[in-house]
């Protein structure tokens, strides 16, 4: 039996803008204590028009805007055979994605801190051991905010979700290296909101 053929045409164009600025201060307090600081502003606009003409037509501009403003402390310090590093970092984040076709407005704001701690240890001349934690922040891909239903054939289609949040993940390690040349870890993550 002859299906008969299915024809779609589909065009998508994306521009996405970025404009960042950073700024960092180092204050060295001592040969083994140091103190840093520093902030960054990053402003991402995003513009995807896409198009579908054939068995289902329809078309979209789905526009995206993301602003961060970050800051920072972090504090380095050398006592006998312990280096030590404990950082803070704040984001406070603000977006927005509308969608003209569908007619849809998604505002997010949020603040979050983001801790880390490193501590490293010479056991001996040539081994040391070394322990990491920080807190860390995912963000979905523009695409998978884009409510837009792009078809891939008349049975597959895909389709952002603009709801999705971003994730956040705990990381600790503990490592060990001996002689710079055998090396091993121990990693754990725990990931929230995973989307």
């Amino acid at each position: 039996v002859l299906k008969p053929s299915v024809d779609l045409l589909s065009s998508q164009n994306s521009d996405i803008d970025i404009l960042s600025f950073k700024l960092d201060y180092v204050l060295p307090l001592s040969k083994t204590l140091s103190f840093e600081s520093g902030a960054k502003m990053s402003f991402v606009s995003t513009s995807n028009v896409a198009e579908m003409l054939g068995y289902m037509t329809q078309s979209d501009n789905f526009a995206y805007d993301e602003n961060i403003y970050a800051a920072y402390v972090n504090g380095r310090a050398k006592i006998n055979k312990t280096s030590l590093q404990l950082g803070l970092r704040a984001e406070n984040t603000v977006s927005r994605g509308v969608s003209h076709a569908m007619g849809t407005s998604n505002d997010k704001q949020y603040l979050k801190l983001f801790p880390s701690l490193f501590v490293q240890q010479e056991l001996s001349e040539q081994q040391t051991l070394g322990v990491r934690y920080s807190y860390r922040i995912g963000r979905p891909r523009y695409s998978n905010l884009n409510p837009f239903i792009w078809m891939l054939d008349p049975y597959t289609y895909n389709q952002g979700n603009p709801d999705l949040a971003p994730q956040f993940t705990h990381a600790a390690s503990v490592n060990h290296n001996y002689k710079s040349m055998f090396m091993s870890s121990v990693a754990f993550n725990y990931t929230t909101d995973l989307f």
